[in-house]
This record gives C-alpha cells, sequence and structure tokens, in this order.
C-alpha cells in the first residue's frame, strides 16, 4: 500500500514538473522576438539615417562686399522634408560656341527679362537658372549683364572692381588663380552662350 502510494505520488509530482515545464516553454515561445518586427526596425533606422546622410544642407549668407561660391545654394527651393540631394549636370568638357558676344548685347540679359548673362575672362555663360540670384535687387546682380572678370579675381562685389571690363592687367599672381577657379566653378554649372570680343578678355579654352 505504501508503495503504491509513494508511485503514484511521485507519477503526479513528474506530470505536475512536466506541466511547469511545458507551460514556461509555451510562453517563451510566445514572447520571443519576432524577427519581421526586427526587420521593421532595422529597416526604419536605415530610412532615417539615409534622410540624414542625404538631406541637402542648408545655409544663409551675409551680404558683404566680398562673394563666395554660394550661388549655388538650394536651401530655398528645397522643402525641409526633401531627402534627395539635388543632382546637377556638370558642364565641364563642355566647347564654347563660336559666337561672338558684343558688350552691348551682353548688356541686354540682366535678369529685366527672361535671362541673366555674365561675362568672365572672354566667355558668356547664362546663368538664367539662378536667376533669384543675379536678377536686380539680389546678392549677384552687380555682375549681371557685364564683364565681372575683375571682380572675380578679387573676390569682389564692389562696382568699381569691375573696372577695367575684362582686363586682367594689374592682377596679381593670387587673383588670376582666384579667377581661373571661379572660370572652373561657372563651366562646371553654366552653359556657355558665347564669347566676348577679343578686346574684353582673352577667351578660356
Amino acid at each position: 500500500m505504501g508503495i503504491d502510494f509513494s508511485f503514484n505520488s511521485l507519477t503526479l509530482f513528474l506530470t505536475s514538473a512536466g506541466s511547469v515545464v511545458l507551460v514556461t516553454l509555451l510562453l517563451k515561445w510566445l514572447n520571443r522576438p519576432n524577427s519581421n518586427d526586427n526587420k521593421k526596425n532595422d529597416d526604419n533606422n536605415y530610412d532615417f539615417l539615409d534622410a540624414v546622410a542625404t538631406k541637402p544642407p542648408t545655409s544663409s549668407s551675409k551680404q558683404s562686399s566680398t562673394i563666395t561660391a554660394t550661388d549655388n545654394n538650394d536651401s530655398n527651393s528645397e522643402s525641409s522634408s526633401s531627402v534627395m540631394p539635388k543632382v546637377e549636370v556638370d558642364h565641364s568638357d563642355q566647347v564654347a560656341p563660336d559666337v561672338e558676344i558684343s558688350l552691348e548685347e551682353l548688356a541686354k540679359h540682366t535678369g529685366s527679362d527672361e535671362t541673366v548673362w555674365i561675362g568672365i575672362n572672354g566667355l558668356v555663360y547664362d546663368v538664367t537658372s539662378r536667376r533669384d540670384m543675379y536678377s536686380p535687387g539680389s546678392g549677384y546682380s552687380l555682375f549681371a549683364g557685364k564683364d565681372a572678370t575683375r571682380c572675380l579675381a578679387k573676390s569682389s562685389l564692389k562696382e568699381e572692381d569691375l573696372e577695367p571690363r575684362g582686363s586682367l592687367e594689374g592682377l596679381t599672381e593670387k587673383q588670376l588663380k582666384t579667377l581661373k577657379d571661379w572660370e572652373i566653378y561657372y563651366r562646371k554649372r553654366y552653359l556657355i552662350v558665347g564669347r566676348l570680343p577679343s578686346s574684353s578678355g582673352a577667351p578660356s579654352v
């Protein structure tokens, strides 16, 4: 009788213990991490980091008597929620057309109409795509419709530094290097529409 009782008790105990183990395993299975949720969280983190990495920077520039390469800042045209950088066409390899543009013709393209042109060391660039920067009342309106060679060489926004128009005479080696950098900058971003008369500057190749 005692043996049967002990056997029954052991059986009951083992059954109970087994139930606890099964319940524990079941709870662990139900509470296991969901791989799809993890993937979703990883995707969300990637999207966020990607957005931060590719969002175009914004900046503001104060009007001064010197100039910097800021005319390509598109903070005003990009929405704050944009995550795609602006794609630009590189025109560095363009060939200047064999079209002579007089200073009188250049002077007609100041942004008052539909186009804005700028003369730089013998070449004329169409900067209409950034009309907001060069049209009357804008930061670089001084250059619109003019040969801006000397101002760019001196990184100046002073009207007197435009003269003598297109001349490289008297410019220092440093200023000539600065002018060359500006030529590269404009050639990359804007189309060349023609050449100024040879007396107005030495056209770049």
